[in-house]
């Protein structure tokens, strides 16, 4: 049946994600196995609402429709980055990677540029968000 079928896909969709990740993560990142139990509800989550979207499309580009906006909302979301942007940040992060096996360095340079941008503007924003609390950043940038 087709509802049998959509439960095989997610199924398989999910053990090669959690697979990737697993194998991907903890090995020395910030992506503990303690880390990473914390974050597995939301992971499930997003993971299943990824394919629930998917899913009825039937044919789709899977880069486009899951391994793309998978991880990159699970790190903004680590990141602190509101939802209303993740849209940005997946495709700052898209526009980076794109250049990962390109043969001149230089070519990073924009994509680069355009996340050290957001996030000054991240930092700046909450050290104001701190200094308009009565709070003093420890730190300042010289």
């Amino acid at each position: 049946s087709s509802a049998a079928s959509d439960v095989y896909k997610r199924q398989v969709i999910y053990v090669i994600v959690l697979f990737a990740a697993g194998s991907m993560h903890h090995s020395g990142t910030g992506f503990t196995p303690r880390v990473v139990t914390r974050l597995e509800a939301g992971m499930e989550a997003l993971g299943n609402r990824l394919l629930d979207d998917m899913l009825p499309r039937g044919e789709t580009d899977f880069q486009e429709a899951y391994a793309s906006p998978f991880p990159t909302t699970i790190i903004a979301e680590l990141l602190g980055i509101p939802a209303e942007e993740h849209r940005l940040f997946r495709r700052m992060s898209d526009n980076l990677t794109a250049t990962y096996n390109e043969p001149d360095p230089a070519v990073s340079s924009p994509p680069r540029a355009a996340f050290d941008r957001y996030f000054q503007d991240v930092i700046d924003h909450r050290r104001s968000c701190l200094q308009d609390a009565g709070i003093s950043p420890i730190s300042h940038r010289s």
